[in-house]
């Protein structure tokens, strides 16, 4: 993959240790503002789904996302390179700034 590193950064909430992504300004649990980088490596499927066009661009064909859930419930949405089943495990990165999954059994 071009442009790509190994998980997923997301903003750790230095006092409650809630966790988001993207980053936020305030904690909404606790109101705190000082965050720090934590790197998420793993998650599961929770839903997918395919855009056929995203509004203002030129056509690239079909994109295809899914919500996963990582440690501790945060919930992202990722792109795919190819749909996945609820409940497969994968590895999170990023990729030209967005994150991505692949399976982790290399599916």
């Amino acid at each position: 993959m071009s442009g790509s590193t190994t998980g997923v950064t997301v903003a750790q909430c230095c006092r409650c240790g809630a966790r988001y992504f993207p980053r936020r300004l305030v904690c909404r649990r606790c109101a705190g503002s000082t965050f720090a980088d934590q790197r998420l490596h793993e998650a599961v499927v929770e839903e997918t789904t395919t855009v056929m066009h995203v509004a203002g661009s030129a056509p690239r064909g079909p994109r295809i996302l899914a919500t996963v859930r990582a440690a501790g419930g945060l919930h992202l949405i990722v792109g795919l390179a190819a749909p996945l089943s609820e409940g497969t495990r994968v590895l999170l990165s990023e990729q030209d700034g967005a994150p991505v999954a692949r399976p982790a059994d290399g599916e």
